[in-house]
């Protein structure tokens, strides 16, 4: 059974030869294990097994990106959604701080909207050179976009999305629809260009540690008719829908798979997302994608034993789980330790070995 084969299979529910396997990383990660001995040309995903590779385009508003200002630590720069932010120098040193953006107003969104079109320059690789290489390899191929909340605040500011939501929803209702209109554009265009996938995966954190981050109500009356048409659209073709989305979100979950969410990623533990648990409320509603505290990885051996043989024994039975730290996987975590759940993962992931 091919990557391919077996992500299909999970995502409908069936039971493959072994779970699925994906995971995100730090290039400070990265660097860490190449001084552990990681060879340099390292292909993670082949080495550790990954099935799947999302496939995605670029959706900035084509604004010129300008370095403002620089010193040794931070760099401040405006970036193709007209958004000026101060990054730290070292992904481990703290996200990006938001000090200004070139739309605030509604003439602002008007003069700009036409940015988020969907156009064949927005493919910044040899897309079809890249899925053909995962068509050869049997992977899983993945149409990958961020979600139309998500989309909006990169070039609104976070804050002022969620205030806007409130006050002016007629706003953020056209807002969510530019975005969607560009996501399922870009599909199209894609299509006419011969490219082909098998999955589309959402990117969009809607909630934190303590919840949404606005309420259910909200999301159910402004931001889901705009995910039920997206997802609608790809479930329709063929194309199963994965949704990735940081936080504690059982408050909308229930909402998430009736606008046709198949599968949820990362599933992260310390927001209280306890894939245990959620495998025994949606087994056979939704795959679980994810739910492996990357906590866990960067303490003993002890601590990775526990953290897998409690869960993934319990929440692969029937299909519907592939594997994924709760969190893209830190510098904390050494590659001993790394290699060492990974095998322990192959070892009782295996269908044939847990009957």
């Amino acid at each position: 059974m091919n990557a391919r084969e077996r992500i299909t299979r999970i995502m409908s529910f069936q039971t493959p030869d072994r779970i699925g396997m994906f995971d995100g990383y730090w290039t400070d990660t990265l660097e860490r294990w190449k001084g552990e001995g990681m060879p340099a040309d390292l292909d993670v995903g082949r080495q550790f097994g990954h099935d799947l590779c999302p496939a995605g385009f670029d959706q900035g508003l084509g604004f010129e990106e300008v370095t403002l200002e620089e010193d040794e630590q931070t760099r401040v720069a405006r970036d193709s959604f007209g958004m000026t932010q101060r990054t730290w120098k070292g992904a481990k040193l703290g996200v990006p701080h938001q000090i200004d953006r070139l739309i605030k107003t509604r003439e602002d969104w008007q003069e700009h909207k036409h940015r988020l079109a969907p156009g064949k320059d927005r493919f910044k690789y040899n897309v079809a050179e890249f899925l053909a290489g995962l068509d050869a390899a049997g992977l899983y191929r993945v149409y990958w976009y961020l979600e139309p909340f998500e989309l909006t605040w990169r070039f609104f500011g976070f804050k002022e999305t969620l205030e806007l939501m409130a006050t002016d929803p007629a706003w953020a209702d056209e807002m969510f629809q530019a975005c969607a209109d560009q996501v399922i554009g870009m599909y199209e265009i894609a299509v006419s260009l011969g490219l082909a996938y098998d999955g589309n995966w959402a990117g969009g954190d809607i909630a934190y540690r303590n919840g949404p981050l606005f309420s259910p109500r909200m999301y159910s009356d402004l931001l889901m008719p705009h995910h039920k048409r997206i997802f609608s659209y790809f479930n329709s073709r063929g194309l199963p829908t994965m949704y990735h989305g940081d936080g504690d979100c059982r408050a909308v979950l229930d909402d998430l798979i009736a606008a046709g969410v198949r599968a949820i990623q990362p599933c992260e533990v310390k927001a209280g997302m306890d894939i245990v648990a959620l495998k025994a409320q949606y087994a056979g509603r939704l795959v679980l994608f994810g739910g492996i505290d990357v906590r866990a990885l960067s303490g003993t051996k002890a601590d990775i034993d526990r953290e897998i043989r409690t869960k993934i024994p319990v929440v692969m039975k029937g299909g519907g789980y592939i594997y994924c730290t709760d969190h893209s996987v830190a510098p904390t975590v050494s590659y001993e330790n790394y290699r060492y759940a990974i095998d322990l993962i192959r070892q009782v992931g295996t269908y044939s070995r847990n009957p």
